[in-house]
């Protein structure tokens, strides 16, 4: 029987540590924005306004829907990378091939006669120690 190989391969602590800062870096920037976008709405950082008075409210109410349009635009990244992954998905031979072992496992699995035996069926319960169900004995 062939080995089964784990998905992926196990990450070193030099490339974890890169991936978790890289993160803390994210999350810094992303609170950084909140506590900014914070201080605006609510009127404590005052900002000179360079367009006049008469487009102060445009503003306004552009800086109040600033999250919603961050977080739709970040919806609208995350699946165009979602779908760009399953169109050049073929694109990688080693995920091409490791698919086809894949496969070719199962169906051997799936072809063969002791498929559909389970435990109790071949007698690996022992007498007396019930069906398993819910603790129940016969």
């Amino acid at each position: 029987a062939t080995p089964i190989r784990p998905a992926r391969r196990p990450r070193s602590p030099a490339a974890m540590a890169s991936f978790c800062m890289r993160w803390e870096l994210i999350l810094t920037g992303i609170i950084g924005a909140l506590i900014v976008w914070g201080y605006l709405v609510l009127g404590l950082l005052k900002v000179p306004f360079p367009f006049g008075e008469e487009y102060r409210q445009a503003a306004d109410d552009a800086l109040l829907a600033l999250p919603g349009w961050a977080l739709m635009t970040l919806g609208c990244y995350a699946l165009f990378n979602i779908g760009s992954a399953l169109i050049t998905f073929r694109d990688t031979p080693e995920a091409g091939e490791e698919l086809k072992e894949e496969e070719a496992e199962a169906r051997a699995f799936f072809s063969s006669p002791a498929r559909g035996k389970l435990a109790f069926e071949v007698g690996a319960v022992p007498e007396g120690e019930g069906n398993g169900v819910l603790g129940m004995n016969e």
